[in-house]
């Protein structure tokens, strides 16, 4: 979904994408409840994330720029803790260039496999220290056309004095009516309520209507989260956030020279408290 699309446009691409789509709806399987987190690179991790935590944010378009995305990658990573991609890929390049990050540890909870048994899609969270837990939701409903679902990946990390902090990486539903992206919010919303400890959501939500972004504002505050704010935000679709508990934005910065993507990076320093 680009970020930088207006209104009309956005339809517009909106509808080939959906007509173009039908010519290929049988490209795709959705894997087996026990097969939808794997392992796309190992670490020498840490046991704990440090409480001031940078964050990356960052639909990365598949990786389709291929060697100038790695490059853009390695370029804003390098002083992170948590990566959250959507759009990651499992395939012959991006484990590859994950891979070279060296400090960071990734997990993927696939969305759909292609048919060629090997290729797949959905988030995947980078991080420096190993993960104590990890879950994953499916939309509870499908996009059309190639009826599939879209992914959360939920992961729990230990801070330095042992208190917990969840971490969850959404690429939410699209091309859909609004009641039906709100049940993938509301699918999400006791788990991240009812959880003991500091709380990490981001990712891209697709808010490109209003209705969308005020729909999600009210859900996530009702979970007691607040918006990291971005005092300059040069974006013309807003669809990518980051929203914490329990954590305070120490810095929030868009990365607007980077352009390997159709979304820009999205950085933040958190500082979560014990």
């Amino acid at each position: 979904m680009r970020a930088s699309l207006p209104m009309t446009a956005f339809i517009l691409s909106l509808f080939a994408t959906v007509v173009t789509s039908a010519s290929v709806s049988t490209r795709y399987e959705i894997p087996d409840d026990n097969k939808v987190i794997i392992s796309l690179t190992q670490a020498n991790t840490t046991q704990t994330l440090p409480n001031s935590i940078s964050v990356l944010v960052w639909n990365v378009h598949k990786g389709s720029d291929e060697n100038a995305w790695k490059s853009d990658l390695q370029s804003i990573s390098a002083d992170a803790n948590l990566v959250l991609l959507q759009e990651a890929m499992n395939d012959d390049f991006m484990p590859q260039a994950l891979q070279s990050l060296l400090k960071f540890e990734f997990f993927m909870a696939q969305s759909f496999i292609y048919t060629n048994g090997k290729d797949s899609t959905g988030v995947a969270t980078g991080s420096t220290a190993h993960p104590n837990a990890q879950f994953f939701r499916r939309s509870p409903d499908r996009e059309p056309v190639l009826s599939t679902p879209k992914m959360s990946l939920l992961s729990i990390f230990s801070l330095p004095k042992g208190k917990p902090l969840l971490v969850v990486n959404i690429h939410a539903i699209n091309f859909v009516t609004q009641s039906t992206f709100e049940r993938q919010i509301d699918d999400l919303l006791p788990l991240i309520r009812d959880f003991k400890g500091a709380v990490i959501f981001a990712g891209d939500f697709n808010t490109w209507s209003s209705g969308r972004l005020e729909a999600l504002l009210k859900r996530t505050k009702k979970m007691g989260l607040k918006q990291v704010d971005f005092f300059i935000d040069p974006r013309e679709q807003v669809l990518d956030h980051i929203f914490v508990r329990d954590c305070e934005p120490e810095k929030a910065e868009i990365l607007k020279d980077i352009h390997t993507s159709d979304h820009l990076p999205l950085k933040a320093t958190l500082h979560c408290t014990e």
